[in-house]
């Protein structure tokens, strides 16, 4: 077809040996008016002259093309620099309509610059600033002081206040990094400019969440590389973090900043700027990222709180500040990004060993479109319309013993704005396998795929996992099971309320399943599986020893020991699993769980159920001592909301905080953790100990709902209760029946409400005391002890 001349066309299709035309017009394009394609400064002081450096202006074409104008003129007459105000600028040319430059005249205004420090894990002693004789202003949190986490901040910050709604602006500095994260880091850790639409009173350590924008070191966890990045915050809509989407990030230089690669010895000048068009971040010169996001800063607040900060291990030196205020409505107009295509892909969910001859294709699609489905030769269904987003299922059967072969065929539909339109074809095979049908599954550390599952012929374990049929019973043989990989039982290999799938030990041995410091522990998502008799150990640095996903799941007399995160933690295995999917009604019986150490030594609890639990989880019986961070953790995060109520029934947690080598860590050392961030859970605790940790034996962490019932605590260094909420917060605490004991200085007992009760003897801070004043005696607390230690061996 050609068309550098106007008029008819015909374009001619063909497809499979037929041939179609298609008449179009071609035509001139033509001139529609200007445009302006740059915007100078448009926003002055009173006094101040107009200037046009930067302006461009552009002749628009109705097929979209712009081409640079050089002769025009722009009529200031109408501006006057000494009254505040906005002022309509015309630029003409000839042939042209003309175009209006907006531009505002401001009083310079004098902006105040605060210090102050607020958020969780906040103090006076680890956040503070100081400025130096030469203008050069020093912002500090050391360790532990503060954080940036997915949804609220503790910071230490140096700041002024603007407009949210009225004025954009861009500040910058020189920035000094003299120290900043620990190594390995943490994720909590960060510095920069941040700008933030709420802020805390000066040295209130209370939960803060914000919308943020920020630039700066930064990494959001600790599997994530720690670099200088551009990152916001979005959807909260109150300071108890409701809302939060989390935070979304822009990676600009992947090295970690400090001393020698920082102001003065490198270029390191950081650039945060608000504009019409969202919030833009710079390194140095370098390019400018941007979020199209100019509205997440005006939601809690009118105002919007700009400057430098610091948190969890961040010193850093700000000078060379630069901070330009400028009027939103004379500014460059909000640019709408362009719509990102999709690139579409399919996920195939189901498993890919079974040992049911009955099984269900189930498979996922991002986009819209039709699905064909073929198992070898047989079409099972074709052009089934796919939703994006849902589950797609076809039923059919296995044949036994095989490998059955299958074929996805998937049409992407053309309506959607995508990378490509191009057919999807995916092949897969599926396992189908039985072993001894009628009898238990050996498995030994040498065990191989090609065993048949006897004693004398046994399977190794993966084998065993992907093949146990419902009710049947993977023996492990003793030893050392030395592994490199994660031990996944997936999504969908279940057992049924009736008929569990088992994994124990044999009898009369301890099998070790060794992850070597390589990999993930075990990642248990299925459902109603028995295990039982087994030590589980040293999975790799910050990663879980054994994490539970799944329903209905029973954890029997197992061990969990020196991992390089927490030893057992029941959350979600797949992060797209809403609520309503998280993982309810395990229990975890008669289990051990010691010298569980992250990298950053202030993560790893020993056991946890904490972010994205479910409902009905138990811990039953179970000792966890010597972690490097709690005994017990079930934090739970305003983003992601409150998580199901966990019932700790007679259990013990002592000297944690200290590993079993005498290696003293960073973490918060606490017995029992029942909480987060305020949210009300009403967990149960009772029949329990807390003894010798490094911090306090019963904390309910800012959870205003914990009840407790019948336990004791002594010797905890850091007290043997705290029952507290955030101010202005209803609680709904229950004390019944708890001793607090201290042979050696201890603070006092720090509880909210009215829970003293003669039920209760609560440490003052010299003697154990209840409601009337009696005092618990040493004799009357060792029979106390001594009864309650058999109230829990009766568990076992």
């Amino acid at each position: 077809m050609k068309k550098d001349t106007a008029g008819e066309r015909e374009i001619m299709i063909t497809c499979k040996g037929k041939t179609a035309s298609l008449k179009v017009p071609v035509k001139e394009r033509t001139l529609t008016g200007l445009e302006i394609t740059k915007y100078p400064k448009t926003t002055y002081y009173t006094g101040e002259s107009f200037s046009a450096d930067g302006l461009e202006v552009s002749k628009v074409y109705d097929n979209g093309d712009r081409e640079i104008l050089k002769d025009y003129a722009v009529d200031t007459s109408s501006f006057n620099s000494g009254v505040p105000g906005v002022y309509d600028l015309k630029i003409s040319a000839d042939g042209f309509e003309p175009v209006i430059l907006k531009v505002t005249v401001r009083e310079r205004a004098e902006y105040e610059w605060k210090a102050t420090r607020f958020g969780q894990s906040t103090s006076e002693s680890r956040n503070y600033i100081n400025f130096l004789d030469d203008g050069t202003v020093e912002i500090v949190a050391l360790e532990g002081g503060g954080k940036v986490a997915a949804d609220h901040d503790g910071i230490t910050f140096y700041y002024t206040e603007i407009d949210a709604e009225k004025d954009n602006f861009v500040l910058s500095a020189n920035i000094k990094v003299r120290e900043y994260a620990k190594n390995p880091h943490d994720g909590q850790e960060s510095f920069g400019i941040m700008a933030r639409d709420a802020i805390g009173t000066f040295g209130d350590s209370r939960l803060l969440a914000s919308n943020i924008a920020a630039i700066g070191g930064f990494s959001g966890g600790t599997r994530s590389p720690n670099g200088t990045q551009l990152f916001i915050r979005t959807g909260v809509s109150s300071p108890d973090g409701a809302g939060s989407r989390g935070i979304k990030r822009i990676m600009i230089r992947e090295e970690k900043p400090g001393l020698k690669n920082t102001y003065p010895e490198a270029e390191y000048r950081l650039t945060l700027a608000k504009t019409n068009s969202g919030f833009t971040g710079r390194l140095n010169d370098g390019e400018e990222v941007i979020f199209f996001e100019p509205d997440i800063l005006n939601i809690q607040d009118s105002k919007i709180y700009v400057g430098f900060y610091a948190a969890r291990l961040a010193a850093i030196e700000v000078s060379d500040i630069e901070f330009t205020v400028t009027s939103a409505e004379t500014d460059a107009p909000r640019v709408i990004p362009p719509e990102e295509p999709v690139t579409p892909a399919i996920e195939i969910l189901s498993l890919d060993k079974t040992p049911k001859e009955e099984y269900k294709v189930l498979v996922k699609s991002n986009v819209n479109g039709i699905l064909t489905v073929k198992q070898g030769g047989k079409v099972l269904i074709k052009n089934a319309e796919v939703k994006s987003g849902e589950t797609f299922s076809v039923d059919t059967k296995l044949q036994k013993n095989s490998d059955n072969p299958f074929t996805l065929i998937f049409l992407p539909d053309d309506t959607q704005n995508l990378s490509s339109y191009d057919k999807i074809i995916r092949n897969f095979t599926v396992a189908m396998r039985t072993y001894r049908e009628d009898g238990n599954i050996y498995v030994s550390p040498e065990g191989t795929p090609d065993g048949d599952g006897t004693r004398t012929n046994p399977l190794d374990l993966d084998t065993a996992a992907a093949f146990a049929r419902e009710g049947q019973k993977i023996i492990l043989l003793g030893g050392v099971y030395k592994r490199d990989s994660a031990l996944v039982i997936p999504k969908y290999n279940d057992g049924t309320s009736e008929n569990r799938k088992y994994m124990i030990a044999a009898p009369y041995t301890r099998p070790v399943i060794d992850f070597g410091k390589k990999s993930d522990g075990v990642i248990l998502s299925g459902n109603y599986w028995h295990i039982e008799g087994i030590d589980f150990a040293r999975s790799a640095p910050n990663c879980k020893g054994f994490t539970i996903g799944g329903n209905h799941n029973t954890i029997v007399n197992c061990r969990f020991y020196e991992h390089g995160d927490t030893g057992l933690q029941i959350s979600r295995t797949d992060s797209s699993a809403d609520k309503s999917e998280w993982p309810s009604y395990n229990r975890i019986i008669n289990c051990e769980s010691f010298d569980n150490r992250d990298p950053s030594e202030n993560n790893a609890d020993g056991f946890a159920a904490k972010i994205t639990s479910g409902v009905g989880n138990e811990f039953i019986g179970c000792i966890s001592h010597h972690n490097i961070d709690d005994g017990w953790d079930l934090y739970t995060k305003a983003g992601t909301g409150e998580i199901g109520a966990v019932v700790i029934d007679s259990c013990i947690a002592y000297e944690n905080g200290t590993l079993t080598n005498g290696k003293v860590g960073r973490g918060d050392k606490n017995g029992f953790k029942l909480g987060g961030e305020g949210i009300a859970v009403p967990h149960v605790i009772r029949n329990s100990i807390a003894f010798n940790n490094g911090a306090v034996g019963f904390i309910s962490n800012s959870n205003p709902s914990v009840m407790a019932k019948n336990n004791i605590a002594y010797n905890n260094a850091g007290g043997n209760l705290d029952f507290t909420a955030f101010s202005g917060i209803e609680t709904n605490f229950v004390l019944d029946g708890f001793i607090s004991f201290n042979t050696v200085g201890a603070p006092k007992d720090v509880i909210t409400g009215d829970l003293a009760s003669d039920a209760n003897y609560l440490f003052d801070g010299k003697k154990s005391v209840n409601k009337s004043g009696n005092e618990l005696s040493e004799d009357a607390f060792a029979e106390a002890l001594l009864k309650l230690i058999t109230v829990i061996k009766a568990v076992k």
